[in-house]
């Protein structure tokens, strides 16, 4: 939607002129080492804690962030179970008090794919419309919780008022506006968004083979399914999910579609 890698300079006006900024930190060069490090990680898909944790603080401390919230989904098929999630939590509290940061850790139900779309298109679509105030609902819900504990971690509310703040912005739509704001300062164009957002040429949808209610869903498998489908280097690919863990379902109904630019 707009350019995300700009020089310090550019970061700054940007900031000047909106008060926020959306850029890919790899782009200034900050952690280096950390840089090469994800692209292998990456490709071998593995992630270890202790990177996991160097790689996350040192990029908060590399920019000198005050204030720090960090989500860590737990789940059956999330990263961390909920034992290994309250452990990560303390590593991190700890480690960032070490540095004198005023750092929270939440943890959430990973155990599903939060919100509708997987992948860079179907996901932004996803946000635009919460943005909206529309759905998905889940992912609303957890950006109004999330945005409330910043707010409550800055002291720009009261303790337990930022959830309150976080929806009045996201329903009087002032968080659509100011979205809007920051992609034109950075180069994009409201106009032309819907243009940019289309899906790709190919898509299979998955049925459902019996009536039922959906009980598990397998993160591992959809990260893995929406690769094979290119995502994330084509934007456009991906999975888009249409029932969640407890949603009734009827025989022959569209469990989710796939997405892909190739057959």
């Amino acid at each position: 939607l707009c350019k995300v890698s700009f020089t310090i300079n550019e970061i700054k006006k940007i900031i000047d002129k909106t008060n926020a900024c959306l850029a890919w930190g790899g782009g200034l060069g900050f952690v280096p080492a950390d840089d090469k490090i994800i692209k292998i990680e990456s490709l071998i898909s593995i992630d270890p804690e202790p990177n996991l944790i160097a790689s996350i603080l040192a990029k908060k401390l590399s920019v000198s962030s005050k204030y720090i919230l960090i989500d860590i989904p737990y789940g059956k098929y999330a990263k961390v179970n909920k034992e290994q999630g309250l452990k990560l939590k303390d590593k991190f509290e700890r480690i960032g008090k070490k540095f004198n940061l005023k750092i929270k850790c939440v943890l959430t139900d990973g155990s599903e794919p939060i919100g509708n779309g997987v992948g860079p298109v179907l996901e932004i679509r996803d946000i635009i419309s919460v943005l909206k105030n529309q759905t998905p609902q889940d992912l609303c819900k957890k950006s109004i919780f999330l945005a409330g504990e910043i707010f409550d971690l800055c002291g720009k509310t009261k303790k337990g008022e930022g959830k309150k703040l976080a929806e009045k912005i996201i329903v009087s739509g002032k968080a659509l506006e100011k979205f809007y704001e920051i992609i034109e300062a950075q180069g994009g164009d409201r106009n032309k968004i819907n243009s940019i957002l289309t899906l790709p040429k190919f898509s299979q949808e998955f049925k459902s083979k019996k009536t039922g209610t959906i009980y598990e869903i397998d993160n591992k498998a959809i990260n893995f399914i929406a690769r094979l489908c290119g995502s994330p280097s084509d934007k456009k690919a991906g999975i888009f999910i249409n029932y969640h863990i407890g949603s009734k379902v009827r025989k022959n109904e569209v469990i989710a579609t796939l997405y892909s630019q190739s057959r």
